[in-house]
């Protein structure tokens, strides 16, 4: 660990999910403004470096990665070939002075490994830009689920771009979370699916007055029984929310599902989905369902009828709505984020 702990801000990074202790954890990346407070791996089965590092150790990362700088900030974490990696996996990113953070990470799943990782990213400096570029490599039957959660201050601007590779019967599992919203935010993923893998993308946002929102996640199902599913969750007290989704079905007997979801709890806020899916196979299957809408007054009088008042019936809606249970949290951080909707639900709705 780190002997630096006096740049540490434990309440802030636990909003995240970060916590200094060694329990269930496989392992630590911990990034302060542009300085590696904290690297280390629990799990000899578990690879896990500075990528400006890894660059010198494993040449061919330059060319899977043509874009990446010179002294690249972020993580370079290898599952190696074989490895069950029981407890998750933890970044995190955090700007305390810096007004601009540029991460660049490098994810490897080898083949017949197994991995979770969950990755935070906070502030506590008024008008900070954060952008984090991240690569994911799953190769032939891994498994990794990646669960990202942020918690930014009202002028924090965020911007996200990642690309995914899934190799034959390879999984991927994104998650991603964020109920304290950024000024902004703009966000992209790009995941190529080859033979027999599986992907799903589920995201919950919470966008208030001052927020915005662009998120956009494509799927390119390349070779036969590829499959990928998308859900999107949206939930605007004033804000702005875009969501984008791209299913294309290029090989055969692939099957794509999207669905799009908005609940609006004012008439200030804004949502817009657009789910687009391009079938090049004719043996292609691809569906999507979308809603945006306000809480439902049949379900808002079935409550009622059942001698809940209207307030708390709207609390439990908004709350269904968001409700997030992701396997393999950490007890604890489960417990914050189910803390977090139930005050989330109840202030929605005043």
């Amino acid at each position: 660990m780190s002997k630096n702990k006096n740049f540490i801000d434990e309440e802030i990074l636990s909003y995240v999910g970060y916590s200094s202790s060694n329990k269930n954890r496989s392992g630590f990346f911990f990034i302060i403004d542009d300085y590696i407070a904290n690297t280390e791996s629990l799990n000899r089965k578990l690879e896990i470096s500075p990528l400006s590092k890894a660059i010198e150790k494993h040449l061919w990362l330059r060319n899977y990665v043509k874009s990446i700088p010179k002294k690249p900030l972020g993580y370079f974490i290898r599952v190696i070939e074989n490895a069950k990696i029981d407890f998750p996996i933890q970044a995190c990113f955090y700007t305390k002075k810096s007004k601009s953070q540029i991460i660049h990470n490098i994810f490897v799943a080898e083949p017949n490994s197994k991995a979770h990782l969950i990755s935070g990213c906070t502030t506590s400096i008024q008008e900070c830009k954060h952008t984090g570029i991240s690569h994911y490599l799953i190769k032939d039957n891994a498994s990794l689920s990646v669960t990202r959660i942020h918690h930014w201050l009202p002028t924090t601007s965020v911007f996200s771009k990642s690309s995914t590779l899934v190799k034959k019967n390879g999984i991927f599992i994104s998650n991603y979370i964020v109920l304290y919203p950024p000024k902004k935010e703009q966000s992209h993923s790009i995941t190529n699916v080859k033979e027999n893998g599986t992907t799903r993308f589920n995201t919950v946002v919470y966008a208030k007055e001052y927020s915005n929102f662009n998120i956009n996640d494509e799927v390119f199902l390349e070779e036969k029984n590829a499959r990928s599913e998308i859900i999107n969750k949206a939930l605007s007290k004033g804000g702005k929310v875009i969501t984008r989704g791209h299913i294309q079905g290029r090989g055969e007997n692939t099957k794509g599902h999207m669905e799009c979801n908005g609940l609006l709890l004012n008439d200030r806020g804004k949502i817009e989905t657009m789910p687009a899916l391009e079938a090049i196979n004719s043996k292609t299957d691809l569906s999507h369902e979308a809603g945006i809408g306000r809480i439902s007054g049949e379900e808002l009088n079935y409550l009622m009828s059942r001698g809940i008042d209207e307030e708390t019936a709207k609390s439990l809606i908004v709350r269904g709505f968001l409700d997030v249970e992701i396997k393999g949290l950490p007890e604890q951080l489960q417990k914050f984020i189910h803390k977090l909707i139930k005050k989330i639900s109840i202030e929605g709705t005043t």
